[in-house]
C-alpha cells in the first residue's frame, strides 16, 4: 500500500437491490416510485443512490486516488460496507453504474475485465477493523465547528483520519455515525456530499501527492 493513505468513508448510501420482472435492479426514486411506496411502504425521496455515484465519481478522479494515497469505502443504508479498490473506473452514467452495483449487492465482488484483480468487493463490518490502529474518524457534516479543509490535511501526517461523509439524502445532521468521534463542517454554505467530497480531495492532495507521484502520472498518461 502507499504511504500516508487516506480513508474515506461514504455512509448511508441507498443501494438497495429489489427484483422487478426477471431483472435485479438497484432502486431509485425516478425509476422506482410506484414499487417503493406499495411493496416496501416507504418514501422514494430516501433512495437516491445518484448521491454515492456523483461522490465515488468525484474522489476516484481525484489525484488523490490516482496517486494512490486514497482508500474509499461505501456503507449502505442496510449496513453493507463495501471496499473500493482506487483503480476502480465508476461508470460515468447512472444506468451503468446501478447495473455495476447491482451485480456487486448479488454476486458480492467485481473482477476486473482482464484479470483476477478484485475492484469491489463486500467486507466485513466494523469499517475500524480495516484501517490503521489508532485512526481517528470525523464526520463531515453542515453541522458542527467550522473547519478548515486545509487544516485537517496539514495535521493528518501527527494523527492519521478517516473521513466521513454522509451519501443520504438528508441526513440527520444531529447524529453522527456510531465510529465517528468528531463532527466539522467545512463551510459556512451548505454544501452536498459531492462538493464535500471534492474539496476535501483538493485539501489532501496538496498535503500528500507530490510533484514526484504527478510527473509519474504524466508518464503513464502518455
Amino acid at each position: 500500500m502507499a504511504e500516508a493513505e487516506l480513508y474515506i468513508v461514504l455512509e448511508g448510501a441507498t443501494l438497495k437491490t429489489a427484483t422487478i420482472g426477471k431483472e435485479v435492479t438497484l432502486l431509485n426514486s425516478d425509476e422506482h416510485q410506484t414499487y417503493i411506496r406499495k411493496k416496501l411502504n416507504q418514501d422514494p425521496a430516501q433512495y437516491r443512490p445518484d448521491i454515492c455515484h456523483f461522490a465515488l465519481l468525484t474522489l476516484l478522479d481525484s489525484p488523490l486516488a490516482k496517486s494512490g494515497k486514497l482508500r474509499v469505502f461505501v456503507r449502505t443504508s442496510e449496513n453493507v460496507l463495501i471496499a473500493v479498490d482506487p483503480s476502480t473506473k465508476i461508470p460515468r452514467t447512472y444506468r451503468r453504474f446501478a447495473m455495476l452495483f447491482a451485480q456487486l449487492l448479488t454476486k458480492l465482488k467485481i473482477r476486473a475485465v482482464n484479470s483476477s484483480k478484485i475492484l469491489l468487493r463486500t467486507i466485513k463490518n466494523p469499517v475500524t477493523d480495516h484501517v490503521p490502529t489508532n485512526t481517528k474518524f470525523i464526520s463531515i457534516s453542515n453541522a458542527g465547528a467550522l473547519r478548515n479543509p486545509e487544516e485537517l490535511a496539514e495535521g493528518f501526517r501527527k494523527q492519521k483520519v478517516a473521513l466521513v461523509l454522509q451519501v443520504c439524502p438528508k441526513p440527520d445532521l444531529s447524529k453522527r455515525p456510531e465510529y465517528a468521534t468528531e463532527t466539522f463542517k467545512i463551510s459556512n454554505f451548505l454544501l452536498s456530499s459531492n462538493a464535500m467530497a471534492a474539496k476535501l480531495a483538493i485539501a489532501f492532495e496538496k498535503e500528500l501527492v507530490t510533484a514526484a507521484d504527478g510527473e509519474q502520472d504524466i508518464a503513464e498518461d502518455i
